[in-house]
């Protein structure tokens, strides 16, 4: 069939059709007549079939020899589709003469000057117009990262894509192998057919949903509000809290009441937390967070629990030039001073008697709550030795 002779062939349907119509003399007849109607209609629509390399193309199977099955799909021959193809799992032969299939258009013409089909590939080429449509839609995909590769990772979309490694995530913190057989959600940043090229982000996506939340947590902000954040990063100075895609700080000395040396051994990135809103400056977004102020403060009532002259044992947190520093509770430390760390030795440096983890025994000598100080004595543990 010449592919010239399609648009007559549509006409012919169309007329035949509509002779075919209902006339409304009888039941049967009218049944009968949308019946062929809705057959020649069929015919009609597939006559205008586009006939092109790569697209799914519907055609009647006209012959079955020698292992080739002959499709007839309204072009100048049949094209050839091996019969392999038309064979179930057990080995079945599932087509015969007559039926109507749907096949890939691999060439128009082979050496034989036939065109070549596949039944196989349908699966690739509707995967392939799936992906083209989310591309030109802004549909997200799912997928799943295979493999490490030069300069990110190969995803698997249905096709094989390629993810940057700059466009995994928004805050990037795992090594390669951590994101190998995770399966994500991806837009499509570029999609070549004729090269089988795709280039697929994570990041997009999240940006998108971060500007979201960060609309939805600006709302939230404001000063007192009680806020659930995670840990993004630990400095020397502070936590960085992510609120919700808003940032803010964490200063080390609204971590805890106490005095905090060494906040990477407090927390990790990663923690979820509760930080209450000390300040927001919305014009320049910087939020001022606090950890300690969702804790009672200890001090107003320390001079009852620690009264000069009680005996208290503790660990050593800090070893100063002019002390040690013991913890006697979360949040409060006290001072033993060099004089004060020994009753029957001269101690020029506290590193001669004490030692960070070290538990002692010590006994209160004075206490300054607004100071927030507190001040301890071995030394004074011991009784005095009687002047002759």
């Amino acid at each position: 069939m010449n592919i010239n002779t399609q648009a007559g062939i549509g006409h012919e349907a169309q007329r035949a059709a509509q002779e075919h119509a209902p006339s409304g003399q009888g039941g049967d007849r009218d049944q009968r007549g949308r019946e062929d109607g809705e057959d020649f209609q069929s015919l009609y629509e597939e006559s205008f079939q586009d006939i092109r390399e790569g697209n799914i193309i519907t055609g009647e199977v006209v012959k079955i020899e020698k292992g080739i099955v002959f499709v007839d799909i309204g072009y100048k021959s049949e094209g050839e589709v091996s019969l392999s193809e038309f064979r179930d799992s057990e080995g079945n032969i599932t087509v015969k003469q007559g039926d109507r299939v749907e096949v890939v258009l691999v060439r128009k013409t082979n050496e034989k000057g036939y065109p070549v089909l596949s039944r196989s590939r349908i699966g690739d080429v509707r995967r392939r117009k799936t992906i083209e449509e989310a591309f030109h839609k802004g549909r997200p995909v799912r997928g799943k990262i295979i493999s490490p590769v030069k300069g990110g990772y190969t995803v698997d979309i249905g096709l094989r894509a390629f993810l940057p490694g700059s466009q995994v995530d928004i805050f990037p913190s795992r090594g390669p192998g951590e994101w190998t057989g995770t399966e994500h959600e991806f837009r499509i940043l570029s999609y070549d057919r004729k090269d089988d090229n795709i280039v697929v982000s994570r990041k997009a996506l999240l940006e998108k949903e971060r500007e979201r939340q960060r609309a939805e947590t600006l709302k939230q902000i404001q000063e007192g509000a009680i806020l659930k954040g995670v840990i993004k990063r630990i400095m020397d100075y502070g936590l960085l809290v992510d609120l919700g895609a808003v940032l803010g700080l964490v200063h080390i000395t609204n971590a805890s009441w106490g005095k905090t040396r060494n906040l990477a051994k407090s927390f990790k990135a990663g923690d979820e937390v509760s930080v209450k809103v000390l300040s927001f400056t919305p014009d320049k977004e910087r939020i001022s967070l606090g950890m300690k102020q969702l804790l009672p403060d200890p001090w107003p009532e320390i001079e009852k629990k620690y009264p000069v002259g009680a005996k208290v044992e503790a660990p050593v947190v800090a070893v100063k030039k002019y002390g040690a520093f013991v913890e006697l509770e979360e949040g409060v430390e006290a001072l033993i001073p060099t004089t004060g760390l020994s009753g029957t030795r001269r101690i020029v440096h506290p590193s001669q008697a004490v030692n960070v983890g070290d538990m002692v025994e010590a006994v209160v000598t004075g206490v300054d709550s607004e100071k927030r100080q507190i001040s301890l004595s071995i030394k004074d543990l011991y009784p005095k030795p009687e002047s002759d």
